[in-house]
């Protein structure tokens, strides 16, 4: 028995944060690229090859000059990959795909969290310093990542540092 694809069974398209966030995308470069994404299906071995009239029609645009105008925009812009095959169709890939998204707007750290978090680690250093796991959990609050033992030793003397220089203003 053969996998489903759950993307054609339960009629949706995952787009990645990277492509959605995308402030270089216009509307019509995102629905072009939403058409060539809801025919993925990882258990084709074939790939992804909707054709440029397929396309068209679901991304609800009139001439295929303007889907040849948003492939080349989505390829230079790194979000699908083609390869052109010898009967005049086209595969598809997505290398943005597992690209983290560098978006300022959404998935960057919040300016506005990072001061909540770094003051509240500098009125509360001393109860961090005994709490390796709290402390731990706002390192990654502030970095995104996870510490080892060496980031959290300089995240203590940076936090000392701030809270030094705060009693001196």
């Amino acid at each position: 028995m053969t996998k489903k694809n759950k993307a054609t069974l339960d009629k949706f398209v995952q787009v990645p944060n990277n492509v959605w966030h995308s402030r270089d995308l216009s509307d019509g470069e995102l629905r072009t690229y939403m058409a060539i994404r809801s025919h993925r299906n990882d258990n084709d071995p074939l790939g992804t090859f909707p054709s440029r009239d397929r396309i068209k029609f679901m991304a609800n645009k009139k001439s295929l000059s303007t889907i040849s105008r948003h492939i080349e925009k989505l390829i230079e812009k790194g979000f699908i990959g083609v390869k052109y095959r010898y009967n005049d169709s086209t595969i598809y890939n997505f290398p943005s795909e597992g690209r983290s998204c560098n978006c300022k707007h959404e998935c960057r750290r919040d300016s506005t969290k990072f001061d909540v978090y770094w003051n509240y680690c500098i009125d509360n250093i001393e109860t961090l310093k005994l709490n390796e796991a709290e402390l731990s959990d706002y390192y990654e609050r502030i970095y995104h990542k996870e510490p080892t033992v060496n980031n959290l030793l300089k995240f203590i003397e940076d936090i000392e540092l701030a809270k030094a220089l705060k009693e001196e203003e």
